[in-house]
């Protein structure tokens, strides 16, 4: 529930968001902006996001992670 999620994160010493290309596809990008500055958490993107955190905020930390197709 909704106010566990909360306490959850409130309770974390050290925050991190790795965001991927569903902050697109929901149109949550200024959400994910607004969220990262409340809880000054650094934020990392897959590369479908890439184009989803604004590459030049102080808490972008850089897209990590690849896409491989299977043999």
């Amino acid at each position: 529930d909704i106010e566990q999620v909360v306490s959850l994160i409130n309770e974390c010493k050290r925050p991190f968001i790795y965001a991927g290309g569903g902050i697109g596809i929901s149109g949550a990008t200024e959400e994910l902006v607004v969220f990262a500055e409340k809880i000054n958490a650094p934020v990392s993107t897959t590369l479908m996001a890439n184009s989803e955190f604004p590459n030049d905020h102080e808490l972008y930390t850089g897209m990590i992670g690849i896409i491989f197709l299977y043999s």
